[in-house]
């Protein structure tokens, strides 16, 4: 595993790559950290609050056409819009031996945002639920 310095040397050197992602059940942090936010942060965060983060690299989703239309807003049409297909499952095993007891998939969830838009969490208001149409 790659040592916290490594880790905040290269989100340091490349922080537009990254998205630094907080555990958004705990009380102890709130959002998510882009750009010039992350090399910030990281170097004021307290050893103790590491565990509360996940700093993963940015997803480069392709860029579409799409409708938003929401309660008491004007629609938004035919606007640059990004897709994000999260794939939920469960994973039980032994991480000292490697052996797999246990795994599933066990849903699906969709969401769109405007291309624009670094944030993409549904519940604050920066994304949709959405359904995929394949064909």
């Amino acid at each position: 595993m790659p040592h916290f310095a490594t880790i905040r040397m290269k989100a340091t050197e490349n922080p537009q790559k990254y998205v630094l992602k907080s555990n958004e059940c705990s009380s102890e942090v709130a959002g998510n950290f882009f750009n010039e936010d992350i090399p910030k942060k990281l170097a004021t965060m307290a050893p103790a609050d590491r565990g509360f983060y996940l700093l993963m690299e940015k997803l480069r989703p392709m860029v579409v056409k799409n409708h938003f239309i929401r309660p008491n807003t004007e629609p938004a049409l035919n606007v640059d819009a990004t897709p994000e297909l999260g794939i939920f499952g469960c994973l039980i095993g032994n991480m000292e031996t490697g052996k797999v007891s246990y795994f599933s998939r066990t849903g699906h969830m969709m969401k769109t945002k405007l291309a624009s838009v670094e944030e993409g969490s549904v519940w604050k208001g920066y994304s949709v639920g959405d359904s995929p149409y394949l064909v």
